[in-house]
């Protein structure tokens, strides 16, 4: 597994660096950085949020034994012009946050 921890490019495309993952994009994940995401150009974050299929830019995922939790860092920013619809309201990420590590927690007390 690789783990891509953002700011994937400061072009204003994302060709560069998709050219140079795409032999192990299917074993990426990725976390949207502060870079990956510019008021006069939104393309850059839309393509990593359709190639990585993400529909929000937090989420959380298990390989083997270990449990991943990607949040962003980019929340809040309040662009209402952007239709990326939860990188407007960190609450949703806090509750999403708590959420899944509580489940993590009672999961383990019923190892």
């Amino acid at each position: 597994m690789i783990l891509g921890l953002g700011d994937f490019s400061y072009r204003n495309d994302t060709a560069c660096w998709f050219d140079l993952i795409t032999p192990l994009i299917n074993r990426t994940k990725i976390v949207i950085g502060e870079h990956d995401f510019d008021t006069e150009n939104k393309s850059r974050l839309f393509t990593y949020v359709n190639k990585f299929n993400l529909s929000n830019p937090y989420y959380s995922f298990n390989y083997r034994s270990v449990h991943f939790l990607a949040i962003s860092s980019v929340i809040p920013f309040n662009n209402n012009s952007l239709q990326y619809k939860l990188m407007q309201d960190e609450s949703q990420q806090k509750q999403f946050v708590r959420d899944d590590l509580d489940h993590c927690l009672f999961i383990q007390a019923d190892v």
